[in-house]
């Protein structure tokens, strides 16, 4: 498997569980604009600065990441703006797809919470994955392997990310055939992969560690 290349196409794919009955579920995320980043950069410089000098860690980092875009916009007095343009605009270019009583079912992030297709704290805790995602391509550079090292360090290792530059429809479609006995805790053969977890590294000299994973110092 080969990482996927972190540019315009990359969307990100997260394997999750219902709690209330073990079937899988699929989160497929395509990335902010570059011109929302842009526009908000402040906002994206003083969130990933929160959640890099937390001490959070790799596998807690991603779960505050959205908490962290707010309280930034919060200090800089425009929180409304960045809850329209930013928080709202990451949960639309989120798909959320369920088992259905035969194959699958896609809808929008938030209409499947607010359908209950997915719990609240399930919400909750995709929603700031997607932010984190969604810092980590954007505030990060591509030279040198730093953007992918944090994406995949962070998310595919803990949080079951992993990215592809298939569109949603040809990602949906190489999903396996969904049946009802196939719930209550069973495992799923998951889409394509295009990315490999990571394993823990150690730092060795020339190199830090930024949440788990290492970029040049």
């Amino acid at each position: 498997m080969e990482t996927a290349a972190l540019d315009k196409t990359l969307k990100l794919v997260i394997t999750r569980t219902r709690e209330e009955d073990g079937s899988p579920y699929y989160v497929f995320a395509s990335p902010l604009s570059l011109r929302a980043a842009k526009t908000y950069w402040r906002v994206f410089q003083d969130a990933a600065g929160m959640v890099y000098t937390s001490d959070l860690g790799a596998k807690s980092a991603p779960r505050f990441a959205a908490d962290a875009i707010r309280s930034a916009a919060r200090q800089l007095g425009i929180e409304a703006a960045v809850e329209k343009d930013i928080i709202s605009e990451i949960q639309r270019l989120a798909m959320v797809i369920t088992p259905a009583s035969t194959g699958w079912n896609s809808v929008p992030y938030d209409v499947a919470v607010k359908s209950g297709a997915i719990s609240e704290d399930e919400a909750d805790e995709v929603l700031n994955v997607l932010a984190f995602f969604t810092l980590a391509l954007r505030f990060h550079s591509t030279n040198g392997g730093e953007r992918t090292a944090l994406i995949n360090g962070a998310l595919g290792f803990h949080w079951n990310g992993r990215t592809t530059s298939s569109r949603f429809l040809e990602w949906q479609g190489s999903l396996p055939t969904w049946t009802p006995d196939e719930n209550s805790g069973a495992t799923t053969t998951d889409a394509p992969q295009t990315m490999q977890n990571p394993q823990p590294d150690q730092a060795p000299g020339g190199v830090r560690t930024i949440l788990g994973s290492q970029v040049p110092s």
